[in-house]
């Protein structure tokens, strides 16, 4: 992962001004992938719909380069939620953020304990890296996508501010970890650090926008021309009805049809640059 520098601060006026900017130049590659079937599914809920927990990671232990500005976006982004009404669950940097946090052995206390967890640090195709080993599986200082299932406790949404996590050519690896999860917001190229993109995201993701717009802003305010982010999300059929969760608010419940569900179900993906 890139590191770039930025000499000027995160300022919420400066931010809107250039959104509104960007919006008008704004193209993406949309990829459609339906994966047709009938499955029963329920979706795990429980009362309190705008719970966070964040990991951010700056030092690796020599196992990769150090990230200098992952720790602040992971506070920045837990920052922004909290002043809307976001409690903060769970909450854990450097070496106190281990790989089985997010593993389906263990995350039904950690990351899929709340509604949205956020990543920062390193990252790769089907995986988020970690600066210690803990993990008694396959993968060291990975949770890859083979070990991980998100939603069956709570998670609603993964976002990532790391590199290649949803390159499009790997995207449909993730499909294993959904368990009741609504989507994942991460990056198909490497990604060009800053300071300021976790602020953005949880900003952005307060504001009333869905989350794929929000996502798309963040991802734009302060994007390296380089960079390319990217969104992967469910889409279910409930009643005849089809319901994209990427359209929808980052706290939007999933419709409650007396918690019985038989779902055909797929997943939406898309990209864009970040200028």
């Amino acid at each position: 992962m890139a590191v770039v520098d930025h000499s000027v601060a995160y300022a919420t006026n400066i931010r809107v001004c250039v959104k509104k900017m960007l919006k008008k130049g704004i193209v993406g590659v949309m990829l459609l992938c339906i994966i047709i079937s009938s499955i029963p599914l329920v979706f795990a809920e429980d009362a309190n719909d705008k719970q966070l927990g964040v990991w951010g990671i700056d030092e690796y232990n020599d196992y990769q380069t150090d990230l200098p500005y992952s720790t602040s976006n992971a506070i920045n982004f837990a920052y922004e939620l909290n002043a809307h009404g976001w409690s903060v669950d769970q909450e854990y940097y450097d070496n106190d953020a281990i790989e089985t946090h997010w593993e389906e052995a263990d995350d039904s206390s950690y990351a899929d304990s709340v509604d949205v967890a956020f990543f920062a640090g390193h990252g790769n195709y089907n995986r988020i890296v970690f600066g210690t080993d803990n993990d008694p599986g396959s993968y060291s200082y990975v949770c890859h996508a083979s070990e991980a299932s998100w939603g069956g406790t709570d998670m609603e949404w993964a976002v990532f501010y790391a590199c290649l996590t949803l390159d499009s050519s790997y995207k449909t690896t993730w499909n294993q970890v959904f368990d009741g999860l609504h989507g994942i917001c991460g990056y198909h190229t490497v990604l060009h650090t800053d300071s300021v993109t976790g602020g953005a995201a949880g900003d952005e993701f307060t504001s009333g926008d869905s989350v794929y717009d929000a996502w798309v802003d963040a991802t734009m305010f302060s994007g390296h021309q380089d960079d390319i982010a990217a969104i992967y999300a469910v889409i279910v059929r409930i009643d005849s009805v089809n319901y994209d969760y990427w359209d929808n608010e980052l706290d939007s419940p999933l419709p409650d049809y007396d918690g019985v569900y038989t779902l055909k179900y797929g997943y939406h993906y898309d990209n864009w640059g970040c200028t």
